[in-house]
């Protein structure tokens, strides 16, 4: 939890985050973001192109205590977070930026499929109001979240590989049209 703004985070970056597909930040529902978190994306972005970035607000469980503030304060973080995603960072536009946002609660997600591992209702356990809705967005997270990184794996990881065998397909094509015509002349 948390991120470290030390000297050493540009060769921490370097090490660990220059190959990587995806980022989620899971921010704390009860706070806002932090400047060291938004400080590690500003560097994040700075060495590489439009970095794909996921917002998980978690423990937004908690907000079901007070359900009288719950839609301002849901309200305000996304704000909040569309503004850091297509304002700051510019890594998408704003309408985009709605799709990398979620409002969670880990501990109920974790705690539901240990449920259904066990072979009890997922909904069984201590889960506070609204958890259905939670548990949905964080499906639904997970869903976006898999078509990102398929898409940038394809991207990023075999795009040269399908160039590759293009210019090989297009060389056995020329091949085979110079034998089909010497063939003809035969």
């Amino acid at each position: 939890p948390g991120t470290d703004v030390t000297t050493e985070l540009d060769t921490w970056i370097d090490k660990f985050c220059l190959d990587a597909d995806v980022f989620v930040l899971v921010a704390n529902s009860e706070s806002t973001l932090m400047n060291t978190e938004k400080q590690f994306f500003h560097k994040v972005n700075e060495k590489l192109s439009k970095p794909n970035i996921f917002i998980l607000n978690n423990r937004w469980d908690a907000s079901a205590s007070e359900p009288e503030y719950m839609e301002d304060v849901r309200k305000q973080h996304m704000e909040r977070c569309l503004t850091f995603l297509a304002d700051e960072l510019r890594v998408v536009d704003r309408s985009e930026a709605q799709n990398r946002i979620f409002f969670v609660s880990a501990k109920e997600v974790l705690s539901a499929r240990k449920h259904k591992a066990q072979g009890m209702p997922e909904g069984g356990g201590a889960i506070a109001e609204g958890f259905q809705t939670r548990f949905q967005e964080f499906q639904h997270f997970e869903k976006i979240f898999e078509e990102c990184i398929s898409q940038s794996a394809v991207k990023t990881k075999f795009e040269q590989h399908t160039i590759r065998a293009k210019q090989i397909l297009e060389t056995v094509k020329n091949i085979m049209d110079s034998v089909n015509v010497a063939a003809a002349h035969q």
